[in-house]
């Protein structure tokens, strides 16, 4: 959870950790990736504390560690749609996020969005 605060002007971050967020490596590239092909603006640390993009609000952008999309269906569902309209016909890989999804786990649909982006953006 992040908090905002402005005074005289300036913007400080305030990070509470509500819970332990121990994401690897992988799970992060890959969120990034889905971010992008959401258009979200994925900002990292590094570019807030050389102020290279003032955050207000979410609007602006996410840090790779507050993105959810391996945990969340509220995050990964509007992904889902996104990837049924963008489906090709010759893209047989949406019918795998399809059948991963009678199964209601997100630990198996996840991968499978992750790797549909991936050969879609091969694909352009």
């Amino acid at each position: 959870m992040r908090i905002s605060f402005e005074r005289l002007g300036l913007k400080m971050w305030v990070r509470f950790p509500l819970q332990s967020t121990n994401l690897n490596k992988q799970t992060m590239k890959d969120n990034k990736l889905i971010a992008e092909f959401m258009g979200i603006n994925v900002i990292t640390e590094d570019d807030i504390r050389a102020n290279k993009t003032p955050i207000s609000t979410s609007h602006d952008g996410y840090l790779e560690e507050d993105l959810e999309y391996q945990s969340s269906w509220d995050w990964l569902m509007p992904v889902i749609s996104k990837c049924r309209t963008e489906s090709k016909s010759e893209n047989d890989y949406w019918e795998g996020i399809y059948y991963t999804l009678e199964e209601c786990d997100i630990d198996i649909t996840y991968p499978t969005v992750v790797e549909f982006i991936k050969r879609t953006k091969k694909s352009t």
